[in-house]
């Protein structure tokens, strides 16, 4: 006795002149492709990261501190995503650009973003959370 596998069923996509298209022949490769995460996992990390640790420095420092920090988490959380993107995402440097400057606005919030709306929001585009899909 064999067993079958039976593929998933492929989910049509309307395309520009009307016709139909499913995933497997989008990708040339003959199989489902998996939806793209807005955000590399990395950058993800990096826009977490910063915003706890410029948070950290805020609060040690009294909030005396608090223009500087803001700067610096908006350009190092900035640098840092526009490298990711444009060298592990494959993302073209307007995209890369684009989705820097959203996370070094992020990050550069006066308070930690974690355990709120916009950090689960992250975590979602980033691929790091399994309940992305309702974010999306």
């Amino acid at each position: 006795m064999t067993a079958r596998v039976t593929p998933e069923p492929e989910e049509p996509v309307l395309v520009e002149d009307g016709e139909e298209e499913t995933n497997r022949e989008r990708s040339g490769r003959g199989g489902n492709v998996p939806r793209r995460s807005a955000f590399h996992p990395f950058s993800g990390v990096i826009i977490l990261v910063v915003d706890n640790f410029f948070f950290g420095v805020k609060v040690v420092s009294g909030f005396t501190l608090t223009a500087l920090t803001i700067t610096l988490a908006f350009s190092v959380t900035a640098a840092g995503v526009w490298l990711v993107q444009r060298k592990l995402a494959g993302d073209s440097p307007g995209q890369a650009a684009a989705k820097a400057l959203l996370a070094g606005v992020i990050a550069g919030i006066p308070t930690s973003i974690a355990g709120t709306f916009v950090g689960a929001w992250v975590l979602a585009q980033s691929g790091l959370n399994p309940w992305r899909k309702f974010f999306r």
